[in-house]
């Protein structure tokens, strides 16, 4: 099976804690407020991720900083940016790097968490996937520049075997979206349609509290399949995310974001803000979640940016990251 051999020089991030993110693209402007706290949940002890996924390893375990573990962590210097990153761009609070592209036309298997622990981590890192939409370019995504609507439901309330959200019961696809098929494109390397980078967000710290926020979260400026047509910036693209996070208790996790924004704690979903909409606001009381101090859980943060002209990403957070965040084996990282 092959593998990307792709190299970063990620010279890795700061000590985080973050429990909140906000990400989005916003149809219009406004902020609607979603913020009900989230309720609690029986989860179970099981392992998250398999072949070919984003694996956080088990959940609910005491963790590991074993650089041979879990694809291969390693600890690196603080430094930001990575070298060879682009469209660095610091923000209200924070700072965005593009890294490089993923080949996605070849099979990988597993993934590797970046730094065994988060203490040193210059960002936090994920993948970004570039789309075009079928109604401005042809061959496009038919769920990109779509309907404007709320949607929630569009996923199950578990994450899937594979590490990544599952589209619920809808035959005939939700308000905003076509089909399973269509929506497993969303989070998955498909060269017919999605072109994938790697992405880091670096935070800041406002009043003890780990924050990124961008108002205008355009990473893909000018790379990928380039600008949008008509447009100054390259909209359609959706954001993934797996790191882990210590539970000590009293944690918060806040998220602002305007287009679909669904996020996963020990594998069941504590954030959905489904559909394209103004920015909408999630905040979770952590303690709510029925998790154990002291043993080590992942989170899981999936977006997309759906539709013209706002893009909105944000997130607070008092979460202390276990490590900086995952991108699938194969991209080495020295």
């Amino acid at each position: 099976m092959a593998q990307i051999s792709l190299r970063l020089n990620l010279s890795l991030l700061i000590a985080v804690s973050i429990p909140l993110f906000g990400i989005g693209c916003a149809s219009k402007n406004g902020v609607e407020d979603d913020s009900a706290a989230g309720g609690a949940y029986s989860v179970p002890q099981t392992g998250i991720g398999g072949g070919g996924s984003y694996q956080v390893g088990t959940s609910g375990g005491t963790g590991s900083t074993d650089p041979s573990a879990a694809g291969g962590a390693t600890a690196l210097p603080a430094t930001w940016p990575p070298s060879g990153f682009v469209n660095v761009t610091d923000v209200e609070y924070g700072s965005y790097a593009l890294g490089p592209e993923i080949a996605n036309d070849v099979t990988t298997t597993g993934s590797a968490t970046i730094s065994n622990d988060g203490t040193q981590c210059s960002g936090l890192y994920g993948v970004i996937r570039d789309f075009q939409s079928a109604s401005v370019t042809p061959g496009g995504h038919p769920d990109f520049e779509y309907k404007i609507a709320d949607d929630k439901g569009i996923t199950t309330t578990t994450i899937g075997a594979d590490g990544k959200p599952v589209y619920g019961d809808h035959p005939n696809g939700t308000v905003t979206t076509h089909g399973q098929s269509y929506f497993n494109q969303w989070y998955n390397d498909d060269k017919t349609v999605n072109r994938s980078f790697v992405i880091g967000l670096k935070t800041a710290t406002r009043n003890g509290v780990q924050s990124f926020q961008s108002d205008n979260f355009f990473p893909l400026d000018n790379q990928g399949y380039g600008n949008t047509a008509g447009q100054t910036h390259n909209y359609g693209f959706t954001t993934e995310i797996h790191t882990s996070f210590t539970y000590s208790g009293g944690e918060t996790f806040t998220f602002i974001g305007d287009d679909d924004v669904f996020v996963y704690i020990n594998g069941q979903l504590v954030i959905d803000l489904g559909g394209v909409h103004n920015a909408q606001t999630k905040a979770i009381q952590v303690d709510t979640l029925g998790l154990t101090a002291g043993q080590v859980y992942p989170i899981l943060i999936f977006q997309a940016e759906r539709h013209t002209v706002y893009s909105h990403f944000r997130f607070d957070t008092t979460l202390a990251f276990a490590d900086c965040g995952q991108v699938p084996q194969g991209v080495i990282i020295n």
